[in-house]
């Protein structure tokens, strides 16, 4: 049922249009450009100094695009942003109206509110792009031709585009310094660790880390549902889970391992969620509320 009916949504999201005739733009990749701008304008705030129009731009579809286009790049394919404008009036259109509605609601961008509504959607957004990537290593994909059959067979290249596509717009926006007004270069956020000792520590860097390592993840899954080649050697993981009859195995649609996917990447942003924007901010109050009494005695 569940499944279904995320199934269902995932469809919607990913066939319609805003609106044919005056912004023909599927909802996935518009919800998409309107989440990203939120990010970055969140970020960019926290810098004193106002961007320029030029890195105030540049800097955001770094951010939206990075994924997508380091994943063509490493399979040799040439990036959609390099080819066609309509990624360009989609997004840009998007982050314009969205500056422009902050401008007058500033108070409006709270990611803790944002965040803890939205993360089922994020969760879809991460998944379609994390799937539509490793879909390009099908078989029967447009650019079954033109990928390396060495890179299509393998799992390891299928971990890392899934990675890529799920996290690389934000660990390049993240390494460049976008948000800021004077772009530096830094390790990707992923390899500067966590402060945090111990067990706790583990703990709160696999949750800042879920982006690669999750996309990774869901890449696998999804293709491990669907019947991937890749997956279905002799050292595949369908081989290693005991799948005694492969010739006859109903694998899921493209659709539903979609909507799995996504039932599995929401619970583990929820957690996450559950842990910055609410949990971790419960020992501070405590410790505040403490110093208060102390001061009132």
């Amino acid at each position: 049922m569940l499944l279904s009916y995320v199934a269902h949504a995932f469809h919607s999201l990913t066939t319609s249009v805003v609106s044919p005739s005056y912004f023909p733009f599927v909802y996935g990749s518009t919800l998409h450009a309107a989440r990203v701008s939120i990010a970055f304008q969140f970020n960019a705030r926290k810098n004193q100094h106002p961007h320029s129009w030029g890195t105030y731009v540049v800097g955001y579809l770094i951010m939206a695009w990075g994924g997508s286009v380091i994943s063509h790049i490493l399979l040799s394919l040439p990036p959609p942003q390099l080819y066609s404008i309509q990624p360009y009036i989609n997004y840009l259109t998007v982050h314009f109206f969205l500056t422009a509605f902050f401008q007058q609601f500033p108070s409006a961008l709270n990611p803790r509110i944002l965040d803890t509504l939205l993360f089922p959607l994020d969760a879809a957004l991460r998944v379609n792009s994390i799937a539509s990537t490793v879909a390009m290593l099908s078989p029967i994909s447009a650019f079954s031709g033109s990928i390396n059959p060495l890179l299509a067979g393998s799992p390891l290249t299928h971990c890392i585009l899934g990675a890529v596509a799920s996290s690389g717009g934000g660990q390049t926006a993240s390494m460049l310094n976008v948000w800021s007004d004077t772009w530096s270069l830094s390790p990707p956020a992923f390899l500067r660790g966590t402060p945090v000792p111990g067990l706790k520590g583990w703990f709160v860097g696999s949750l800042d880390t879920l982006d690669v390592w999750g996309g990774a993840l869901i890449a696998v899954i999804y293709d491990v549902l669907t019947g991937h080649p890749a997956f279905l050697g002799s050292e595949g993981l369908h081989t290693l889970l005991d799948f005694t009859d492969l010739e006859t195995s109903k694998f899921f649609s493209p659709l539903s391992a979609k909507a799995a996917c996504c039932i599995i990447l929401s619970f583990l942003f929820g957690i996450r969620i559950f842990w910055v924007h609410h949990w971790s901010i419960v020992p501070q109050t405590v410790v505040l509320v403490k110093k208060k009494k102390s001061k009132v005695q």
